[in-house]
């Protein structure tokens, strides 16, 4: 009786692991599609202030969920530093669905500081995680 649990328990783990190899074994995936919608600084030198704002769209086309991460980086010149933003894993593009688009915003307005002429988009990605 043990003799039969035991070969039981082995077919079984190893039909099980078929399966998960079979559904991984050769799956492509293809890239994120992203949408620069809108990227702007401006200047209001009639009140001293200054806006940055900017959407990006990320969209999965793949039949399968994907995770990752949105990778933003823009450079405030002359003279700055590369900026990215973080992004914490509740943040709704971590995740995408089959299919589903999520959208990245930003908009900031206040007194001018220092002596930015313009923002330039330095890197737009999304990073799938293996």
């Amino acid at each position: 009786m043990n003799k039969f649990l035991f070969i039981t328990s082995c077919l079984f783990l190893l039909a099980c692991a078929g399966d998960d190899e079979t559904r991984d074994e050769g799956l492509v995936l293809e890239d994120i599609i992203i949408e620069n919608v809108l990227f702007e600084y401006t200047k209001n030198l009639s009140n001293n202030t200054d806006r940055f704002r900017y959407e990006f769209r990320f969209t999965n086309p793949n039949s399968v969920t994907v995770e990752g991460t949105p990778i933003i980086t823009y450079r405030p010149e002359p003279g700055g530093l590369d900026t990215t933003p973080l992004f914490n894993t509740l943040h709704p593009c971590i995740s995408l669905s089959p299919g589903e688009t999520c959208t990245v915003e930003y908009d900031e307005n206040g007194p001018i500081v220092g002596m930015v002429e313009e923002v330039v988009l330095v890197e737009l990605d999304y990073r799938i995680r293996e």
